[in-house]
């Protein structure tokens, strides 16, 4: 009582202080419960409310402080309740999964504070909440309307609200059965969000062990979680997990097995079985590898397969960035040794989740490549159309930036180096990423040069890339916006250079050089120093004393002296002694290792040993940057010693790798499953793949792959793909079958191919079937489809199915269905479905349901409903595709529906001219226009200049930007369209340019709707069909639709009938183009694109463009001139700004004849 009195009184002064107002807050809640527990309720709550409520608002981005906070309100809230105040009503956080934690600590605290205040409801509903939280902290997760970061942040609130949890158990013991029953159910689940937690699972065996003193249950619990640590991302999550388990077996009387735990622990800490962490270590390894496999090839598949194991550990670390800058250079020597291992690396690699799909495309082109150089064509092809598209390499990769470019440059036969450089050109130009175009192209320029071969071809779109603006990423390094130096010839042009160069060093006040320049211009400077007469070499020197102190330039003018007799000259400009700074490359100074290699380059006799001694002895007393001597073994070891044994070095260290626990937590890789394989298969392999992934950009990709295939006369590849899609299932036969119909013309295709025309005509699918029939007239065949009847359900008199119009049969976020009913996914064919119930006199409902039948036989909800999206999803992300795609259940309508059309073609209830009709409305009737090769960006179509701080822009001013009035059109074009994108700070920028001449479309909301607006061509039966509805006016062009989905769906052309008021005809060769009666060629639609989508992540930034454009050759444009002209061309611009916050999205319009009258086309309405 005494003591209660003494803590009153201080109490009392404490309240009576004057700086109480600038106390934190938690002065007032310790002050507050000292008078609960001294029973003193009327000073308690004049303290208690001294303190403001506390909440979790503005703690998104500041994860090391939720747990605190979290304790802190349940803290707050049990006061309140022992005070007999209502529940605190705290400030509503922004996101909404803090306002659910929030919420949760205040119920939490509130029920403790009664139950400890003994109030006679307080047990009312203990169980059911103690349920409700341990759910919460199991499954809460962001969901559409957070951020995406949330759900790591809130495993920092678990235990803070596990720990409240457990002491309302221990308040109402009562409620532990229940307690430890939830507890169970959450924990087995597999998306238990604490299934893991070590911490959590250890305060539950102590809770429950207070509760029922069962040792034994408590320690078989705890052996359970043994497996976690088993599994955890590095050597200090693992200890730490193990230190957790120690404790609670020492809590419930378990000594010995914590003093076993407590031994573990000091194994785990040994050097040797901890994971490598530091960048040379890793260096180290991928070096090594890459040495010893080209000194010992046999031995190559071995080592290879081991680093690929302890990449995948590594990946699973804290260090998985470090896997990443190693990875591909690893799979490339899987790739390469052998074309079995080649397949077993492939097949590991793209299930592990360490590699995105360029990466694996990448390395197996590279790893073939050194294998395979007769392969050159194909290798190029799969690498520029399945690779390039999303090319880049990861941050700080060993890998250099185009190595595939140089390694081809070198190994192409000179026979076959022609038709590389038009593949690789003409890949780069297209599907290239813009912001890495130029830079690839001068990678390959250069590697060419070092053969001694110069491109034209390769130069002149150099050239012609090199104007274009650089598109700036923000994230790029001052290499990529260099000047190309590669023109410099003389050493007149080097002084330029230099002069030039020094200016934007002194400009550009973040980069700092020193008294050098850049490493690209000391390169190419040195090359040049290489090829000039000594007697030039040396005036020039003696010009540029400055300059000569580059390394680069140092080292090359050092070598032309030795090469000219000038051995006195050459030590005069080499250093001759030890330097201050020592280090041998890596983060530390290189001037130990520049010293050495001067003194091998000047041919002093004891170089080898005086390096090797200076090496030891740095190693030794840990001087200067030794550490970094692992970045750069492949140079130092040859200034060491005159021969080295690789292989015997990879030995040793596969000792340590062997022990390292990255390395032992993966399980060992299937090899060789008894298949034989060689290296085509594999690259059938990627075509395959591209095109079933289920993303329509890929698919895409693979398809013009293969065609080029064809073209570049390269069929085997074509052969096997084609192949085995003709083997597979639904759109992959249909693809199979297009592509046969695309290359029937060859004639090698025909003899591989004419005999597998039956079991095409025989195919469910109509548009296969029909594909058959008529290649069979093509090849000569007489393959036909034979008549069948119809499945019974057709004759069943079933009743009309309900209605489900008035609501949508998809998710707005996901798009996947809603209804687990296939009947109800053909909500999108309704008008569809009633053609085909004109044409063949068979109900709507019969038809539905004969597609859902189809759908249920294949697999039905299970395998293509909402779950399907969501697996397709899961599977894209790893690989870095996660693009936009075809939904599963929209995908096998498509299929049933043609199944569907097939049969009732086979009963003769539908006609050839129908079914062309009806296929054409959905994926493109039988006979497509050919597959016409995508040209590069034109060069006059400029970008938009979008906002430098695309952080803090809320859209506005670009919206109304006055560069949005671009009004540039060439007198050739009659009509085009574009579509430019950039997505930056997960915000999309887009602009749309529509292009027409003699038509007034009036306000449009956006490009769609004015392409929508078009005089309409059919695409059907092989041929076109025009719809003039739009009498008495003339836009020049026409929209002509190929079918209802799909890439190139709608195409614009000149108009048809137009160009037989001109005398003009349809090309024999592409339905795109109009020559005259003598075959001149007059005009042609132009398809173009800028590179491709890529995948929308945080902190991405890339940009992708396409259009058609319709244009008059110079023959076509005079023949029109002398008929009057073309009328006056209207260009109109959209812009759309979609940010990424909850923020509106904006739209803006523009029009070039604003306020002006449309002129009348010269010549009138066609007829």
């Amino acid at each position: 009582m005494e003591e209660n009195q003494g803590v009153t009184s201080c109490l009392g002064e404490y309240e009576s202080c004057k700086v109480l107002e600038e106390l934190h807050v938690s002065w007032h809640l310790h002050a507050a419960s000292l008078a609960i527990t001294c029973r003193d309720q009327e000073l308690a709550a004049r303290l208690f409310a001294e303190a403001k409520t506390p909440d979790l608002c503005n703690l998104e981005h500041r994860s090391e402080e939720v747990a605190d906070a979290v304790r802190f309100l349940v803290r707050y809230c049990i006061i309140a309740a022992q005070l007999g105040e209502s529940p605190p009503q705290p400030n509503l956080p922004n996101e909404y999964l803090f306002r659910a934690i929030q919420n949760h600590a205040v119920r939490l605290g509130t029920l403790i504070g009664n139950l400890r205040r003994g109030g006679a409801d307080a047990k009312v509903g203990v169980s059911a909440q103690i349920k409700s939280s341990l759910e919460f902290i199991a499954g809460a997760v962001a969901d559409r309307r957070d951020d995406v970061l949330l759900g790591y942040r809130v495993r920092k609130a678990d235990e803070p609200i596990f720990d409240a949890i457990c002491e309302i158990t221990k308040l109402e013991p009562n409620a532990a059965p229940d307690f430890a029953k939830v507890f169970e159910n959450c924990h087995q689940s597999p998306v238990c969000a604490f299934r893991a937690s070590l911490p959590i699972i250890r305060k539950f065996t102590e809770t429950m062990f207070d509760f029922d003193g069962d040792a034994a249950a408590a320690g078989a619990r705890l052996e359970g979680s043994r497996r976690n640590i088993d599994e955890a991302r590095s050597p200090q999550e693992a200890i730490d997990g193990l230190a957790e388990l120690a404790i609670a077996f020492g809590t419930i009387g378990l000594s010995e097995r914590a003093r076993e735990l407590l031994h573990e622990m000091r194994e785990m800490s040994l050097g040797s079985y901890a994971a490598a962490k530091k960048d040379g270590q890793y260096l180290l390894w991928a070096d090594l590898l890459r040495l010893a496999n080209r000194a010992d090839p046999t031995h190559a598949a071995e080592r290879s397969f081991m680093m690929l194991r302890l990449v995948a550990g590594v990946d699973d670390s804290d260090a998985h960035d470090q896997a990443w800058r190693i990875s591909k250079t690893v799979l490339v020597e899987a790739i390469a040794s052998g074309q079995e291992e080649a397949w077993d690396a492939f097949d590991w690699a793209k299930t592990s989740g360490v590699w995105h799909w360029d990466a694996l495309v990448d390395a197996v082109a590279r790893g073939m490549l050194r294998r395979r150089p007769d392969l050159v064509v194909p290798i190029t092809i799969t690498w520029t159309t399945l690779c390039l598209p999303y090319y880049d390499e990861v941050y700080n990769s060993v890998t250099r930036f185009g190595e595939f470019l140089r390694e081809l440059a070198s190994s192409t036969p000179e026979a076959r180096l022609a038709d590389v450089e038009r593949i690789i050109v003409a890949g780069i130009e297209r599907d290239a990423k813009s912001e890495l175009r130029s830079r690839l192209l001068r990678v390959f320029r250069d590697a060419l040069a070092d053969r001694g071969a110069l491109s034209p071809l390769v130069s002149a779109a150099i050239d012609r890339w090199n104007a274009e603006p650089a598109f700036d990423t923000g994230y790029q390094s001052d290499e990529k916006v260099l000047p190309d130096y590669f023109h410099l010839q003389s050493f007149e042009d080097v002084e330029q250079a230099v002069a030039l160069e020094r200016e934007r060093r002194e400009a550009q006040t973040s980069v700092h050089y020193g008294n050098s320049v850049n490493s690209t211009l000391a390169k190419r400077i040195g090359r040049i120093i290489l090829e000039q007469p000594w007697s030039e070499v040396h005036a020039f020197a003696a010009r540029n004393p400055q300059l000569v102190r580059d390394r680069p330039v140092k080292e090359a003018l050092a070598k032309a002296a030795i090469a000219a007799g000038q051995v006195d000259y050459a030590k005069s400009v080499l250093p001759t002694e030890m330097p201050e700074r020592e280090g041998w490359g890596g983060w530390a100074s290189r001037d130990t290792l520049e010293y050495h290699k001067a003194r091998h380059l000047m041919g002093i006799a004891d170089a080898h040993e005086g390096a090797r001694d200076d090496f030891v002895r740095d190693l030794s007393e840990g001087g200067y940057g030794t550490g970094s001597a692992l970045y750069s073994i492949d140079e130092i070891y040859p200034m060491l010693y005159r021969d080295i044994d690789w292989p015997a070095l990879w030995d040793r260290l596969a000792e340590q790798i062997e022990g390292y626990r990255d390395y032992q937590k993966i399980k060992p890789i299937a090899r060789n499953d008894g298949m034989a394989r060689d290296d085509v298969d594999l690259l059938t392999r990627l075509f395959l793949e591209a095109a079933t992934f289920g993303v329509s950009d890929p698919r895409e990709q693979a398809t013009s792959g293969l065609i080029e295939l064809i073209r570049a006369g390269a069929p085997d590849l074509f052969f096997r793909t084609c192949s085995q899609l003709l083997e597979g299932k639904g759109h992959e036969v249909q693809l199979g079958a297009r592509l046969l119909f695309e290359a029937r013309d060859d004639q090698a295709v025909e003899t591989k191919f004419r005999h597998d025309l039956e079991k095409l005509t025989a195919h469910e699918d109509a548009c296969v079937a029909a594909i058959g029939e008529i290649l069979g007239d093509v090849w000569g065949t007489g393959a036909h489809m034979a008549a069948a009847e119809l499945p019974a359900l057709y004759s069943l008199k079933l009743p009309p199915l309900k209605e489900t119009s008035g609501r949508s049969l998809r998710d707005e976020e996901s798009l996947g269905p809603v209804i687990d009913d296939p009947v109800a996914w053909t909500e999108g064919f309704d008008q569809w479905l009633e053609m085909l119930s004109r044409f063949s006199e068979v109900s709507v409902s019969t038809l539905r349901r004969r597609v859902a039948q189809l759908i249920n036989k294949w697999g039905g909800v299970e395998k293509y409903g909402a779950k399907a999206a969501k697996e397709l999803q899961d599977s894209l992300s790893p690989l870095g595709l996660l693009l936009p795609f075809v939904r599963p259940h929209i995908g096998i309508c498509l299929r049933a529906l043609h199944v569907v059309v097939g049969e009732l073609w086979r009963a003769s209830l539908l006609s050839d001219m129908e079914v062309d009709i009806l296929l054409h409305q959905l994926t493109g009737a039988p006979v497509l226009p050919p597959h016409v090769p995508q040209l590069p960006l034109p060069i006059d179509i400029d970008w938009p200049i979008f906002p430098e701080d695309t952080w803090s822009t809320d859209g506005k001013d670009w919206m109304q930007a006055q560069d949005m009035k671009r009004n540039c059109i060439s007198p050739a074009v009659v009509g085009e369209w574009a579509r430019l994108l950039m997505y930056k700070s997960n915000s999309f920028y887009t602009e749309e340019m529509f292009v027409t001449r003699g038509i007034d479309d009036g306000a449009i909301e956006d490009l769609d709707e004015a392409i929508g607006t078009l005089p309409i061509a059919h695409w059907a039966a092989g041929g076109m069909m025009t719809d003039l509805e739009r009498e008495g006016e003339s836009a020049g062009i026409v929209n002509l639709r190929i079918s209802l989905v799909g890439n190139c769906s709608e195409v614009i052309i000149f108009h048809p009938l137009l160009a037989q008021n001109l005398g003009w005809q349809i090309s024999a060769d592409d339905p795109f183009t109009f020559v005259d009666r003598d075959g001149t060629l007059m005009a042609t639609t132009r398809f173009w694109r800028d590179g491709w989508q890529q995948e929308m992540k945080h902190a991405r930034v890339f940009r992708w463009a396409e259009g058609q454009r319709v244009e008059l050759t110079e023959a076509g444009k005079s023949q029109v001139e002398r008929l009057g002209g073309l009328p006056k061309p209207t260009m109109a611009r959209w812009r759309n700004f979609k940010p990424s916050s909850s923020g509106p999205e904006l739209r803006s319009h523009w029009r070039s004849d604003v306020g002006e009258s449309s002129t009348a086309s010269p010549f009138g309405s066609p007829s």
